[in-house]
């Protein structure tokens, strides 16, 4: 958030007209030959300031309604202040700090569903068998267009290539529970042989949607 902004959120609608004019003021009277002026206008953008600091406001948030710096105005607080109390003066809240926007909620990833599940499991193992010599009729060249089709459909609303893969296991219940699933990739990873072997690995079903996309 720029520091104009937050000025413009948080100031007073009077205190922030009143630093503005105040600073305007002193501007003006800094082009003037005349010091005495000069001195006078920063005296009373000062002791505003300083009156609002006493409050709690930051430097950068009121520095913001005079179009400078916060280190400009601190500058000027310093240089020309007097400790009196602004005149005319102006009302000045007590500072509350805004409060930390929420962070958004995180994005739910999606997942397929278990009539989903049980059809890229019934056409994985027949899709399997597609090695490109069969007739675009057969079962098994249908199966494996119908499956590819839906892995691409479900990868693009966000399914992730290894929940696409697990579906393709002769599984009997869905979702696969957490620790079955460790158990058989860790088996996997090993090379050794399970009872749920996925019909479609994660890179083959990669390779199925690049080919599907040329």
């Amino acid at each position: 958030m720029s520091t104009a902004s937050s000025a413009a959120e948080t100031l007073p609608t009077e205190l922030h007209d009143a630093l503005h004019g105040a600073y305007r003021d002193y501007a003006e009277a800094a082009t003037s030959r005349y010091s005495s002026g000069r001195t006078e206008a920063g005296a009373r953008l000062a002791d505003l300031a300083a009156h609002a600091r006493g409050s709690g406001w930051p430097f950068a948030v009121l520095a913001a309604a005079c179009g400078v710096s916060g280190e400009r105005l601190r500058q000027i607080t310093q240089q020309y202040g007097t400790g009196a109390p602004p005149s005319p003066a102006v009302p000045v809240p007590h500072y509350v700090r805004p409060g930390r926007s929420p962070r958004p909620a995180p994005k739910t990833r999606p997942h397929l569903s278990e009539e989903q599940a049980r059809l890229l499991r019934e056409l994985a193992p027949l899709a399997a068998e597609n090695t490109g010599s069969h007739a675009p009729d057969s079962p098994a060249r249908r199966a494996s267009d119908e499956l590819t089709a839906l892995i691409r459909s479900h990868h693009e609303r966000g399914v992730i290539w290894q929940e696409l893969s697990d579906a393709t296991r002769p599984w009997t219940r869905w979702p696969i529970p957490a620790e079955d699933l460790e158990k058989l990739r860790a088996l996997e990873s090993d090379g050794a042989e399970t009872s749920m072997p996925p019909a479609l690995r994660v890179s083959g079903l990669r390779q199925r949607v690049s080919r599907a996309a040329r």
